[in-house]
């Protein structure tokens, strides 16, 4: 890998280096750089992950993109930790926009994360 045809990483103040976005000749990489805590996404994470994935398609150089998490896993989804302090502060709004980052996008699946973390059944719609 030259270094001149490596880009250095790029980072947002939102997720403090947690999506490091790359190139390397023709190949865009998107690394999840949260190993601490298995990569799990919080914050702008997915907004910057689809950023760069427009950006690396605008390129006509980029002939792949790899996306992968740094250490020992991918990602674990959303980091459940931060959503259960969002629903203890009373944050319906950041719970919510949490949720739907972490691809918890139909109510239900929204629902039952949110009954998991206050350790209660979930209330389903009939």
């Amino acid at each position: 890998m030259s270094s001149a045809a490596r880009s250095v990483p790029r980072r947002s103040p939102a997720s403090a280096g947690h999506v490091l976005v790359e190139r390397d000749g023709t190949m865009g990489w998107i690394r999840i750089n949260r190993p601490e805590r298995l990569n799990a996404f919080f914050g702008r994470m997915r907004q910057e992950i689809e950023a760069a994935l427009g950006e690396f398609e605008q390129d006509d150089a980029v002939r792949c993109v790899i996306i992968t998490g740094v250490g020992r896993a991918f990602s674990t989804g959303g980091d459940a930790s931060v959503m259960a302090e969002l629903i203890e502060a009373g944050d319906e709004a950041a719970f919510e926009t949490q949720a739907q980052m972490a691809a918890f996008r139909s109510p239900a699946a929204r629902e039952g994360v949110r009954a998991f973390l206050e350790k209660r059944a979930p209330r389903f719609p009939r």
